[in-house]
C-alpha cells in the first residue's frame, strides 16, 4: 500500500468500532445502489471494493445468494467488524489490502463499491484497474461521494480560514469522464442527495470523526485548523446551517452508476 492508502486504512481502523452507528447515509445510498443491480444476471464471482463494516456486503448476499463474493478493504479492523455480522456466510472471501493485493489477478462478473471509491485517487487510475478485473460482459456498479458533500462545512471553513485550502471531491463530470476514459459504457446513472440532521455542529463533527472522515478529502484537507479557527467554524456552522428542528444539517451528494465494458472502445 502507498503512504496515502496506509493513512486511510489507519483512520478507518481507528473508527471501526463506531462507524456503523453513524452510517445511516451510507445505508440509504446502498439501497439506491442495490436498486440499480436488481435486474442483473446473478454473478458467479463478485468483488466489493471498500467493504467496510459489511453494510453493502450484506445487501450483496441478499441480492445474489449464490455468488462467491470477494470483500476487499484496506482496514483489517473494518473487515473484523464485517465478519462479526456475516460470519456464517461461506461464500465471502475477506481480503485486507488494495486492488493490488488480489493475487492471482482473477476476473469478476460484477465489481461493486458503496461510498468508498472517492478515497482512492486518482479516480481514473482506479477505474482502469477495475476494468482489467472485469469480465468482458460483466458489470461495474458503484456509488461515490461528490463535490457538494459537506458543502456547509467547506463553506464555514472557507469563511473562517480562507488561507487554508480544502481538498474537494470529484464532480459528476469528472467521474463520468474518468469512467468513459477507462473503457466503460454507462447503463444507468442516478444522483442521490440527502441531508443528515444533527443537534449541533459539534455533534456533526464528532459523528464524522467517529466514521474516520475528518482527516480526509471528504471533510478536511492537508491544512488543519487550529483551535481558535475550529471554534469559529463551529459557531459559524451553528448560526448559518440550522434545520427546522433547531439543530443543523449537512449535505451528502452521491452518484450511483451501473456500467459495463464499452464494446466500441
Amino acid at each position: 500500500m502507498t503512504n496515502g492508502t496506509k493513512s486511510i486504512a489507519a483512520r478507518f481502523s481507528a473508527a471501526a468500532d463506531t462507524y456503523g452507528r453513524h452510517a445511516s447515509i451510507q445505508r440509504t445510498v446502498a439501497l439506491y445502489l442495490a436498486g440499480l443491480m436488481r435486474d442483473l444476471p446473478p454473478p458467479a464471482r463478485a468483488l466489493e471494493i471498500g467493504c467496510g463494516t459489511g453494510i453493502f456486503t450484506e445487501q450483496l448476499t441478499d441480492l445474489f445468494p449464490t455468488a462467491k463474493i470477494c470483500a476487499l478493504d484496506t482496514s483489517s479492523r473494518m473487515i473484523k467488524e464485517s465478519k462479526v455480522h456475516l460470519a456464517d456466510n461461506a461464500n465471502i472471501e475477506w481480503i485486507t489490502g488494495s486492488l493490488n493485493n488480489i493475487h492471482p489477478q482473477p476476473t469478476f462478473d460484477l465489481i461493486t463499491s458503496n461510498s468508498s471509491l472517492h478515497w482512492i485517487t486518482p479516480i481514473k487510475n482506479t477505474f482502469r484497474a477495475i476494468h482489467t478485473l472485469l469480465q468482458p460482459d460483466g458489470h461495474f456498479a458503484f456509488s461515490i461521494n461528490l463535490k457538494n458533500t459537506f458543502k456547509e462545512l467547506h463553506n464555514a471553513r472557507k469563511r473562517i480560514a480562507p488561507h487554508k485550502k480544502i481538498a474537494r471531491l470529484p464532480t459528476t463530470e469528472k467521474v463520468l469522464n474518468a469512467l468513459l476514459g477507462a473503457g466503460f459504457s454507462v447503463i444507468s446513472c442516478r444522483s442521490v442527495k440527502t441531508q443528515g440532521k444533527f443537534s449541533s455542529a459539534s455533534e456533526f463533527l464528532q459523528t464524522i470523526h467517529e466514521q474516520g472522515l475528518t482527516s480526509g478529502p471528504v471533510s478536511n484537507s492537508g491544512t488543519l485548523l487550529n483551535r481558535r479557527e475550529l471554534k469559529e467554524v463551529v459557531s459559524y456552522y451553528d448560526s448559518h446551517y440550522k434545520n427546522s428542528e433547531g439543530g443543523v444539517f449537512a449535505t451528502y451528494d452521491s452518484l450511483c452508476i451501473l456500467a459495463t465494458e464499452d464494446k466500441g472502445s
